[in-house]
This record gives structure tokens, C-alpha cells and sequence, in this order.
């Protein structure tokens, strides 16, 4: 089964955002450019972005590794098919020594396919993952060739991304058919040899059924294939042919013509039929499908591939300052009756910890200093969406790319970040860098304060820390 580059699109883009859910940001500044000249929409740019990163994390090989593991599964599995409508075909017409039991024939050769077609039927209507059967098969042993980290990754993301756009089911689907049709290719290709290469005769047998029933039985399912040119046996020969073997003339010709008639229109054609149905299903629910936004790993894009403003050049020169003056930021007005989350970025050991009471609407998410630590507070508040996060930095340190970086997915969670910048060494304090480099981020939302007191007032009371 091939790939289409639209499904290859779709499924490294989700590759990328599991990656970087499971193991932080990627270095992306040269695929964020590239992303927001080349594309309009966010949609767009998120594909373009992942894509890039796929290529620097040699994700594409290995997607195109995985799709080609999928393609041999796949020809296994229609092997066996082909095995087993050979097998099949020999079962129901036998040695040739006794007469072919007509009903025996078509119960070997349709019934179990028209058991697992009603079963495929009745999933459509179910919310399951797929259906079951061939197609599931065929995602377990694939799963299974992969086994490394980032092919186990790759693996979930296709399956998350046929599911998330409705389809897995189609997909699954595909594959089922497939191997069906297969398989009754196999049938219909070894009657023809056998029919071909030995004489058989054919009966109806019956202990409790009569002849009328057969006649009926007969002539309802050769009507479809005679519209294709098949023979369908007169009432003459069919009452002729109950019991034992018709002696009239052509007899096993009309017979031979009937039962591959039969295989053909009520096997092949709707295995093949409903392919091409689910084929044209899938590719059309993933390319239709947009990317849900919402998702963790992409809010936290947004502000960076959709920025307010861009710097394209410089307008014209700085003007002179006449006093190298730290400059200043306002705090905004901080609600103490709305819902709020504090935590400590890289604080120093001895910082007593929580620095206030939290009371009824405080949330304290702990110190924040590994990455692993970042990765959960951001997931908590994606998860709870809080109005205002008070972060608490050490002005004595001065803030890097990586705390810069992490500041800019906080203010994208809550409506409005607070940094307080208080040093632990006062004889050291670096909070005019803070002020300059939390200035030139681009999200509009983070306030700067000297202290906790300055921000909350008499709200700020100590906490008892006594043990």
C-alpha cells in the first residue's frame, strides 16, 4: 500500500509534535523562518516547520523505512491470500472421483467471506479504532518491525494521524479488501485451471430441503452473473442434478460456468469495489482534515509562527539616549480574586519555598529547574488554563535562550505572566537584563515586577515555613 505525500505531510507533522512533547522544543530558528515566509496560515507554516525537522532528525528515511516495512507486510499478507484461495478452490472441487456437492462448494468458497464482510458492515456503524480482521493484522505487524524509539514514535504517529482525521477505518479497510480480493482472484484463476485440466459433475444434495427450494436458490444467485455473460442452469437441469449428477449434455459446462460466475460477482467484485471505495475515503479524509491546533505541542507554536509583528529590516536609527538609564517596565494590575499559578524558575537552594500564601485561589506548580520539570508545568497548564502565572526568577542570574524561550510558552498558556525578578544576592542584581531581554520577546502578555510585594500589596503574606 503506497503513501500518498499528503498522508507523508500529515504523519511526519505528528511525528514531530509526539517528539517534542515527549523530549522539549527542538532547536527550529532556521525552520520558523523558513515556515512563516512559506506559508500564510498556521496550519501551513506548522507542516512546513515539522517537515524541516523531520529532515534534521532523519525522520523522512525512516518513514520512508517504515512505509516500504508496510509494503512488504502488505505482499506477505496477500501471498497467503493467494495460498489460501488456491487451497480453497481444490477444497471445494475436490479429486475429481466424487461429484461436487454444489452448496459444500459455495460455502467453501463465499462463506467465510461473507461472514467477515457482514462483521466489516457492522463496524462502520461501531466507534472502534477499525474494523477487525486483515487489516489490523497487518498494523500489529508492523508495529512489531519497529521496535527502536524513534520508529516506535513514527509508528504511533501514523496511527494517530489516520485516526485523528477519520482514516484509520478506511485504511484498515484497504488492507482487508485487499488481501480478499487477492484471495478470490486465487479462486476464481485455480477453478479455471481445474475445470480446464479435469472432468467433474456436480449435484445438489439435500435430506430435508426439496427441488423447488434449489431451483429458487439457483436462479437468484446466476441472475447477477448472467448480466455478465455467465450460464445459468434451466429448472430442467437443476431438477436433473439433485441427488446425483445430471446426465444431460454440457451439463458440468453450465455448472463450471455458474459456480466461477458466482465467485466473481459475489466474491471479487465487491472486495474490489469496496478497495477503491475506502482508498478514495482515506486520502480524501486526510486531505481534508486540518490540523487540530488545539493539540499540545501546537499552542505553544503559535505566538512563534504567527507573530503580531516581524522585523524586516531596520525603519531607522535608534535615537540617542542621554543617560544610560535601566529601563522600566509596569506591571499590570494584578486580579487577587481570579485563580492564579505560581512556580520558581532556577532559584537557589535557600529560597524559602512557596514565598507567599497561596490561600483559596493560589495553584503552587514547585520549583522549576530541568527540563523534564519545564515539559510538566507547561503540560499541568495547558491542562488547566489558568488566567495569571506568577513566575519567580533569580535577578541575580542572567537569564539565557532556554529561560527566555520558556517564559514565551508560559505567557502562551494564561492570559497573563507575571515575572518577578528578585536576586538572591542583592549586591548583585541583574534585573535591568531581565527588563531589556523580556522586552524584546513577542508576546504581549508578560509583566515584569521587582518583588512580590510590589505585585500583590498587602496580598503578599509569608507563608509559615516553619517545620
Amino acid at each position: 500500500m503506497g503513501f500518498t505525500r499528503s498522508l507523508q505531510t500529515a504523519w511526519l507533522t505528528e511525528a514531530v509534535r509526539l517528539y517534542e512533547i515527549k523530549n522539549g522544543r527542538c532547536e527550529d530558528a532556521q525552520e520558523t523562518r523558513q515556515a512563516i515566509t512559506q506559508g500564510k496560515t498556521l496550519e501551513a507554516r506548522l507542516s512546513i516547520r515539522a517537515n524541516a525537522l523531520a529532515e534534521k532528525l532523519s525522520f523522512t528515511p525512516k518513514a520512508n523505512v517504515i512505509a516500504s516495512q508496510a509494503r512488504w507486510v502488505l505482499s506477505g499478507l496477500l501471498l497467503l491470500g493467494i495460498l489460501g484461495g488456491v487451497s480453497a478452490a481444490v477444497s471445494a472441487l475436490g479429486s475429481g472421483q466424487q461429484p461436487v456437492n454444489l452448496l459444500v462448494a459455495l460455502l467453501t468458497l463465499l462463506g467465510l467471506h461473507l461472514v467477515t464482510l457482514v462483521l466489516w458492515v457492522i463496524s462502520l456503524q461501531v466507534d472502534t479504532a477499525g474494523p477487525p480482521g486483515l487489516g489490523k493484522v497487518w498494523l500489529a505487524l508492523t508495529r512489531k518491525l519497529n521496535k527502536q524509539a524513534d520508529n516506535r514514535l513514527l509508528v504511533q504517529g501514523l496511527t494517530s494521524t489516520l485516526n485523528r482525521t477519520g482514516a484509520l477505518k478506511p485504511t484498515l479497510s484497504v488492507v482487508s479488501h485487499a488481501i480478499w480480493a487477492s484471495l478470490m482472484v486465487a479462486v476464481i484463476l485455480t477453478l479455471l485451471v481445474l475445470l480446464s485440466a479435469r472432468q467433474y459433475q456436480f449435484q445438489w444434495e439435500t435430506t430435508l430441503l426439496g427441488s423447488g427450494v434449489f431451483l429458487q436458490f439457483t436462479q437468484i444467485l446466476g441472475w447477477l452473473p448472467s448480466l455478465l455473460g455467465f450460464a445459468t442452469p434451466d429448472s430442467t437441469l437443476i431438477e436433473t442434478s439433485i441427488g446425483s449428477p445430471s446426465p444431460l449434455a454440457d451439463a458440468g459446462i453450465v455448472w463450471s460456468s455458474w459456480l466461477i460466475g458466482c465467485v466473481l460477482v459475489y466474491g471479487f467484485i465487491p472486495r474490489a469495489a469496496l478497495m477503491l471505495i475506502c482508498m478514495r475515503w482515506a486520502q480524501r479524509s486526510i486531505r481534508l482534515t486540518p490540523i487540530d491546533t488545539t493539540l499540545p505541542g501546537y499552542i505553544n507554536l503559535r505566538p512563534h509562527l504567527m507573530p503580531e509583528s516581524q522585523v524586516i529590516g531596520i525603519d531607522r536609527p535608534a535615537p540617542q539616549t542621554l543617560s544610560p538609564t535601566k529601563p522600566t517596565t509596569a506591571a499590570a494590575s494584578f486580579d487577587h480574586t481570579k485563580p492564579f499559578a505560581i512556580l520558581g524558575l532556577e532559584l537557589t537552594v535557600d529560597t524559602p519555598w512557596p514565598p507567599i500564601a497561596l490561600g483559596q485561589t493560589g495553584s503552587d506548580l514547585g520549583r522549576v529547574d530541568s527540563r523534564e520539570q519545564r515539559n510538566q508545568v507547561l503540560q499541568t497548564l495547558e491542562a488547566r488554563r489558568p488566567e495569571q502565572i506568577i513566575t519567580v526568577c533569580d535577578a541575580s542570574q542572567t537569564p539565557d535562550r532556554g529561560t527566555l524561550h520558556f517564559l514565551q510558552q508560559l505567557a502562551a498558556a494564561g492570559s497573563n505572566l507575571y515575572v518577578v525578578v528578585q536576586p538572591s544576592q542583592p549586591e548583585n542584581n541583574r534585573d535591568w537584563v531581565w527588563q531589556e531581554q523580556i522586552e524584546h520577546l513577542p508576546a504581549n502578555s508578560i509583566h515584569i515586577s521587582p518583588n512580590l510585594q510590589t505585585l500583590l500589596g498587602t496580598q503578599a503574606k509569608q507563608p509559615n515555613h516553619a517545620s
